[in-house]
C-alpha cells in the first residue's frame, strides 16, 4: 500500500486493517529529489 500525503503532515489514518495482525510500515520522504527512509515500524492490531 502506498499513500501520498502533504509534506507538512504529522499523522495519517490507516483503515481496513485486520484484527490481531502484525503490520510493518516504512516512511519515505522525498526532498530535493533524494529519498529518505525511516526504519521499519512494526505494530500489531488488537
Amino acid at each position: 500500500m502506498v499513500r501520498l500525503v502533504a509534506g507538512n503532515s504529522d499523522a495519517i489514518t490507516l483503515s481496513d486493517l485486520q484484527a490481531d495482525t502484525q503490520y510493518q510500515l516504512v516512511i519515505t520522504a522525498v526532498r530535493g529529489g533524494k529519498k529518505y527512509r525511516s526504519r521499519p515500524i512494526v505494530f500489531r492490531t488488537l
